[in-house]
């Protein structure tokens, strides 16, 4: 015989597999309240039932009532196996990782004609049930407290690191086969109210971008205001943001369209631009936009430029990228002032005396020009390497300017961060300079020069972004386990600075030839983090390969890097 009972509670169905992707970002979704109390819409939510008892399905969302789900007596018995509910889905190519439900329930009468009244919370994921959350059997029990939505008794926590696509809450009747809840107690029989929710959404593609135009585009160098153009698509949260980005760093950040207030920050954590009041996919999955950037508001000259576009779950897809963006807003002088000679010679003695000091280096030029040799803008190194960097100064002629001092100076790619003076270096017979840069985090490194010892302008600059993967140490315990049992992994992110509120670390499997994510977890301020999982479907001997991942973060400044890889061995 099969056994269900009259039930209220969330039922999870799977998700068989968590999408391959080589990027990944997570969300959170909003749905009736936010954490703070204030009202958000009911998005991602739609009826669900099985049978037909005679039911109230209310979205009293907007008005602050929750969705409810009630289960009313009436005159004919209620057949074992009817339910009602709301059912919650995840935008397609995303999985939920965990939620929080601020909920209330009751239910009234005793077991009669076979029929069970109760309130489990169920989850099914990859094929397992198994009990969350439960208040007994048969009598009348009752949960949480209707009067105060956000009360901390009303809340119901879940870990799906598995990730799912769909959960519901019902109202439902339930017993041995053939047998029924009768009609008796209040009219109301069963009633479940969800009066807030959060889910923690993972999403796990890149938007896409197709070929960008307009004048932000164009060659030669630009002034005031410069727009470019492009269409955006996404098949998880939808399409959130612009970012455009000056020499490795982010100096403009723009939602391309709120989709009427659901696609903006929800503003729960100040730290967490990802957060949405509304279910489903926040953000429009095509748009079609226009980005003006006010070029007034990046120095005079050459620059790296990119613009990227943003998912909700934070995923990016460069749109446009150019290592010589040119910046000029101010007019050329009318004067055309003479190369300065050999520093010593009389002409060099008169700028001297004109209250700029001394020449900068023999050959001395306002004209001169700085290059670094093998690097074009950018460089990708390993966690913890130090990198040797060499350029050449050159006058307009393109002869060497020997014994100059340049100044080293760097800017750590983190929001708010400013170019900060390293010290001084000088140039060799060729011109030539040679910087070792020692290893720290993502930075922009600049090397300036000045024509005279008195300047405050410089003459010329050259800028390298270092772009420092991230470190990440792991190990697991034991090595070999038999199925059923669980390991251990435990493991640091590396490197300074680290957030407050740590950072997301991506655990990761290898199915066959790819990395699968298996769990998103966030670390502690000091970068340790910690996992336990638990081996249920190993047949035979099976080694399991391990790594874990960090992806770039606005406030962590490393690129994407993984740890080294662990093995566990399984028996079954």
């Amino acid at each position: 015989m099969t056994r269900t009972a009259c039930r209220i509670g969330l039922v999870i169905a799977a998700m068989l597999a968590m999408p391959a992707v080589s990027e990944a970002g997570v969300f959170k979704n909003y749905s009736c309240r936010k954490p703070d109390g204030a009202l958000a819409p009911s998005t991602g939510w739609s009826i669900v039932r099985n049978g037909g008892p005679v039911a109230h399905l209310v979205d009293g969302c907007a008005e602050g009532n929750g969705l409810r789900a009630e289960l009313n007596a009436y005159t004919a018995f209620n057949e074992a196996g009817m339910w009602v509910g709301w059912a919650y889905n995840a935008p397609e190519g995303t999985a939920i990782l965990g939620t929080r439900a601020w909920r209330s329930y009751a239910h009234y009468g005793s077991q009669v004609s076979g029929g069970n009244y109760a309130a489990p919370y169920i989850g099914r994921q990859i094929g397992t049930n198994y009990s969350l959350d439960s208040v007994g059997y048969g009598g009348a029990a009752s949960a949480g407290n209707p009067a105060q939505p956000t009360a901390p008794s009303n809340i119901v926590a879940t870990d799906t690191p598995g990730g799912i696509q769909q959960l519901d809450f019902r109202a439902g009747c339930d017993g041995y086969t053939g047998h029924y809840c009768l009609p008796v107690g209040p009219a109301t029989l069963a009633k479940h109210t969800v009066h807030a929710f959060e889910a923690t959404t993972y999403d796990g593609y890149d938007p896409e971008v197709s070929a960008a135009s307009g004048s932000l585009t164009a060659s030669g160098s630009h002034a005031g205001t410069d727009s470019i153009s492009f269409r955006a698509t996404d098949r998880g949260g939808g399409v959130y943001r612009a970012i455009v980005e000056i020499d490795g760093q982010p100096v403009k950040a723009e939602v391309l369209d709120t989709n009427e207030g659901r696609c903006a920050d929800a503003g729960q954590d100040p730290t967490d631009p990802y957060e949405f009041a509304a279910g489903g996919a926040p953000c429009k999955l095509v748009k079609d936009a226009t980005l003006d950037f006010d070029t007034r508001t990046t120095a005079e000259g050459p620059h790296a430029l990119r613009v990227k576009v943003e998912d909700a779950g934070g995923n990016r897809t460069t749109a446009y990228t150019t290592e010589s963006f040119v910046v000029d807003n101010v007019p050329n002088s009318t004067a055309d002032p003479a190369r300065p000679p050999a520093g010593g010679a009389p002409g060099a003695q008169q700028q001297a005396a004109a209250g700029r000091g001394g020449a900068n280096g023999m050959g001395a030029s306002e004209k001169a020009r700085l290059s670094l040799t093998r690097d074009r803008g950018s460089r990708l190194v390993r966690f913890g390497r130090s990198v040797e960097l060499k350029g050449t100064l050159l006058d307009e002629h393109r002869r060497p300017i020997e014994g100059a001092s340049l100044r080293v100076l760097q800017q750590v790619r983190t929001a708010g961060t400013t170019m900060a003076e390293l010290g001084t270096i000088k140039t060799d017979q060729a011109g030539n300079f040679t910087y070792t840069a020692p290893a720290g985090p993502s930075r922009t490194i600049r090397f300036a020069y000045r024509a005279f010892d008195g300047d405050t302008d410089f003459a010329d600059t050259t800028d390298l972004t270092l772009r420092v993967r991230a470190g990440i140490a792991l190990k697991r315990n034991p090595r070999k386990v038999l199925n059923g049992d669980t390991v251990q992994f435990r493991g640091r992110v590396l490197g300074a600075p680290m957030p407050q509120r740590g950072i997301l670390v991506d655990l990761q499997a290898l199915v066959g030839k790819r990395w699968r994510t298996f769990q998103v977890l966030r670390t502690r301020r000091d970068g340790a983090f910690r996992h336990v999982y638990r081996f249920l479907r190993t047949t035979g001997t099976v080694t399991y390969k391990f790594r874990a991942r960090v992806r770039s973060d606005s406030s962590y400044p490393y690129e994407l890097g993984g740890s080294n890889r662990v093995k566990v061995r399984v028996r079954g």
